[in-house]
């Protein structure tokens, strides 16, 4: 039997041989937790407060931990029925179902006395009390006719993890049921639920008899040329101890990461992105990226085998514990997104994941062990790391205590917040828990430390960021609200130069905590520049606002993306021309969606703002009043902010003192099937209502949803006529809607019937006028028409509120590592045809390139920038001129905007961005 060559396995390991000892970019530090504990093997986050984590005891006891502090009474202890004999035997899982909070379920998973076969039991909390559970609520799972177990042929071997996905199922890690070599073949066995992974659906009734249903898309469903169990979701594991999600709620992937205990020769660490079922991951013919020594006589249950992304001798470790992806803040930039893992030994190491944005798969680099910067001495035997409600990596030692990974230098009191941050906001640097510490709240907000550094939030009422230095006296540009270089966010920023000389354009960054930082950016004529933030000194890791100048007319984009090296979002704008004192926001919507007001206050004094929050009609406006320290940016959760906005759509009219004009954004997040934030659009708040707008982005049918939001901040009611201009037929429909004082109104365009014309599947251009001044934006949400799909990305954009002869695009993009495509929507709201000049503008050397075409009177034309169009854009990064030229019928008015789609995680158009384009003369 030839094992076939793995040339990605072997880099990894040779990678192991020269990386470990490697210094990593921050050196770590361990901070002990909670100490007291019996021969601890877990440590499981409560979903319902972060303060609460819950401790396995080998022997059969779960351990309650508020705050740092163990409690007396056991939370449950099942020490009666479970068999632990000292190995591998014990209570060796818990899970809270996603609905704890209502329903209080939650699961464990033990080895039972006196036989030592596995149980999967559901239990309840107690009623009125949150600190114990119900022992009386016990329910075991039925994995076969009246067989409430799973056999287990031997002590060890047993898996133990009980793991709930994004997906609502459980998942259920098995051992192969013990033995050398798997000596009865459990793990190729498709009768067996032995070496595998199990998924089941566990939201059924208290009544049902079995306490579990099959999903349908399990991947062995109806499979009747293999005969598996149907709850099999993985082949081929020895002893999966410890299975984790990349957790999307944290702004991970959601693929599931699997440590597998090895026989003798390798450990090994498996990866498997969302989607990716029914995999075998070889055991026992292969160990790690390995044929198995000693055996020789068996077959894969099916091909092919999926190795391992990484594996390891037994010369660095004896016994993978498995770990987590980094998501949380403590630990910084460097560390975002590596898998960070522990050996039974006593050994820690982290790997860098490269995802593979169009499959979703990972290879694994620069494996970097942190042993020694954690323990000074000799360290326990580590039996578990995981992590708490922020995203923060703790080691459950055998020793009976657990310790939390923080910075060895940067955090004297281990708790997880930065010094730098604590002393910004008055925090101690020297408590490690309560109001100080990372679970504590002393805004009372409901929001935890934690919460509140992830989010950029302030955890008190109001930061004291150091005095910068004056800005450049340069004509302003644009000036821009959001801007994040975090873990999570990525910010850059495309710059056109259009004219025939040279210019330059200076951005100034703002970040959160009040440092400020200058870049000076050279445009050469007719050429389009990019601009990476996070490549500045000081900017990697920032939430920030900028604001750019320039002596020439340019013009200038700004998008962010999300999560980094995945990219399932994005978003982008053209910011604004200058600070106000009055800002007016059309589109919001909270629960299900997430909120958030930029507030930035470029100026030397603090800004006092009013925000005013319209409703839909029926309900009353809502007054709340922030202070914004000088030349920093405040953030606004408005679904936070009264019980009122929870779950509502909402607009604003944002107010400031006229000493203090400031500038605002707004950006909407929902979170889907991609991960957090799977789906989002931000854009800048305008300063004025108008009785008119335009728009040349539209389009309805069974891929997109498209909604018009309108706001009348005024005392007197709206009538509002919109145009709906039908692409290619030079035919426009019009429908009059009132919006009422002081409130919203919502647009369905898929559902509009207007003049006999369905606009269910439409690409469409608007105009709106309306007899009082009001505000119009537009959005777009795809995939799917209808409300029973959950979306995966969105956009939106105000439209312009007059036409104009001549538009530029600064972020045009096509190809690249996800697959961008670039559209270019022109609208002519003149009664004549238009005739149009094109021009691209490169990156390279390129010289500009420029094509023709017509445009229909009152209508759209949609350009995709495509090669296979004739547009010369492969792989290319570029902007765009759209000029209206002069005919024998007149000069068509143009009202000009960019559309941009990429491909991640498998996804085609998992990302999307738009912009209204910038007039020029």
């Amino acid at each position: 039997m030839a094992l076939e060559p793995n040339q990605r396995l072997l880099a990894a390991t040779l990678v192991v041989a020269l990386a470990i000892g490697a210094p990593a970019a921050a050196q770590l530090g361990v901070a002990p937790y909670v100490s007291g504990l019996e021969s601890p093997v877990g440590f499981v986050q409560d979903p319902t407060d972060p303060a609460r984590q819950y401790v396995l005891e080998q022997e059969g006891r779960v351990r309650l931990v508020i705050d740092g502090s163990l409690q007396p009474t056991p939370f449950l202890d099942l020490t009666d029925v479970v068999l632990s004999t000292g190995g591998e035997q014990g209570l060796l899982g818990l899970a809270f179902a996603p609905d704890f909070a209502d329903s209080g379920r939650f699961f464990v998973n033990f080895t039972r006395d006196p036989d030592g076969h596995t149980v999967i039991a559901r239990f309840t909390r107690a009623p009125g009390n949150p600190d114990t559970a119900d022992p009386n609520s016990r329910f075991d799972l039925m994995f076969g006719a009246g067989q409430r177990f799973i056999g287990q042929p031997a002590q060890n071997h047993n898996g133990g993890q009980l793991l709930f996905r994004n997906d609502g199922y459980l998942y259920i890690g098995m051992g192969d049921g013990g033995g050398g070599n798997d000596p009865d073949n459990n793990a190729q066995n498709p009768a067996s639920l032995l070496g595998k992974i199990l998924r089941i659906d566990v939201k059924v009734p208290d009544d049902d008899t079995i306490g579990y249903r099959v999903p349908e898309d399990n991947p062995f469903v109806g499979d009747d040329l293999l005969d598996a169990r149907d709850e099999i979701w993985a082949f081929g594991l020895r002893n999966p101890w410890r299975i984790t999600e990349d957790l999307p709620a944290l702004g991970g992937t959601s693929a599931l990461l699997i440590g597998d205990v090895g026989q003798g020769a390798r450990e090994e660490i498996n990866y498997e992105p969302v989607g990716g079922s029914g995999r075998n991951y070889g055991w026992s013919i292969y160990e790690g990226d390995i044929e198995t020594p000693d055996v020789s006589d068996r077959e894969l249950a099916y091909t092919p085998a999926t190795f391992p992304i990484h594996a390891y001798a037994r010369e660095f470790g004896r016994s993978v514990t498995g770990g987590y992806v980094y998501r949380g803040m403590t630990l910084g930039d460097s560390y975002q997104g590596r898998y960070v893992f522990a050996d039974w030994s006593g050994r820690v190491y982290s790997l860098r994941l490269i995802i593979d944005p169009g499959t979703g798969e990972a290879q694994a680099e620069d494996v970097t062990e942190h042993t020694t910067d954690l323990f000074a001495g000799t360290p326990p035997s580590m039996t578990s790391l995981d992590v708490d409600a922020h995203g923060e990596l703790f080691i459950v030692g055998s020793n009976g205590t657990i310790y939390r990974i923080t910075l060895d230098d940067g955090d004297a009191d281990g708790d997880g917040l930065p010094d730098a941050w604590e002393q910004q906001f008055g925090l101690s640097t020297e408590t490690s828990n309560g109001e100080d510490g990372p679970y504590g709240d002393p805004d009372g907000d409901g929001l935890s430390n934690g919460e509140e550094l992830r989010l950029g939030l302030n955890p008190k009422d109001q930061p004291d960021p150091p005095d910068p230095p004056d800005p450049p006296a340069e004509p302003v540009a644009r000036f821009f609200a959001e801007g994040a270089t975090n873990f999570f966010f990525d910010t850059k920023f495309a710059l056109v130069n259009p004219t025939t000389v040279p210019a330059q354009a200076t951005l100034e960054y703002r970040r959160h905590d009040g440092q400020l930082f200058t870049q000076d950016v050279n445009l050469p004529a007719q050429r389009r520049v990019s601009v990476h933030p996070r490549n500045l000194p000081g900017m990697d890791g920032a939430l920030f606002s900028t604001s750019v100048r320039s002596e020439t007319d340019i013009a200038v984009e700004r998008s962010m993306t999300w999560p980094v090296g995945v990219e399932y979002g994005s978003h982008a704008d053209t910011g604004v021309a200058s600070p106000a004192t009055t800002w007016f926001l059309a589109e919001g919507h909270t629960a299900p969606f997430s909120l958030f007001y930029l507030l930035d206050n470029e100026g030397d004094e603090p800004a006092t703002v009013t925000v005013r929050y319209l409703l839909p009609e029926g309900a009353q406006p809502i007054d709340t009043q922030y202070t914004i320290a000088p030349h920093s940016r405040h953030t606004v959760f408005v679904n936070l902010e009264d019980p009122a906005l929870a779950s509502t759509a909402v607009s604003a009219t944002i107010q400031s003192a006229d000493e203090t004009p400031i500038t605002v954004e707004r950006a909407m997040y929902l979170n889907g099937p991609d991960g957090v934030f799977g789906a989002g659009h931000g854009t800048a708040a305008v300063t004025t209502p108008s009785d008119r707008w335009l728009f040349a982005e539209g389009a309805t049918g069974d891929y997109f949803s498209l909604f018009l939001a309108l706001a009348n901040p005024g005392t007197e009611a709206a009538e509002v006529t919109v145009h709906y201009l039908l692409q290619g037929s030079g035919r426009a429909v019009s429908e009059t809607y009132t919006v009422a004082p002081e409130s919203r109104r919502t647009i369905y365009v898929n559902a509009e019937e207007v003049e006999g014309q369905s606009l269910a599947n439409e690409a469409l251009a608007i105009e709106i006028t309306s007899d009082q001044p009001i505000l119009a934006e537009r959005a777009m949400w795809w995939p799917g028409a209808d409300f029973s799909v959950v979306w995966r990305e969105a956009h939106a954009a105000y439209g312009a509120t007059a036409p104009a002869f001549t538009w530029v695009v600064a972020g045009g993009e096509h190809g690249g590592p996800f697959e961008v495509e670039t559209f270019v929507l022109i609208g002519n709201t003149s009664a004549f045809d238009g005739r149009v000049r094109v021009t691209l503008f490169f990156e390279d050397e390129d010289p500009p390139w420029s094509t023709e075409v017509t445009v229909a009177a009152r209508s759209r034309m949609s350009l995709p920038i495509r090669p296979e169009h004739g547009w010369p854009v492969a792989n290319e990064r570029f902007g765009v001129r759209v000029e209206s030229l002069a005919t024998g019928a007149g000069q068509a008015e143009l009202i000009v905007e960019r559309s941009s789609y990429s491909n991640a995680l498998g996804i085609v158009w998992a990302a999307g961005e738009n912009t209204l384009a910038t007039p020029v003369p």
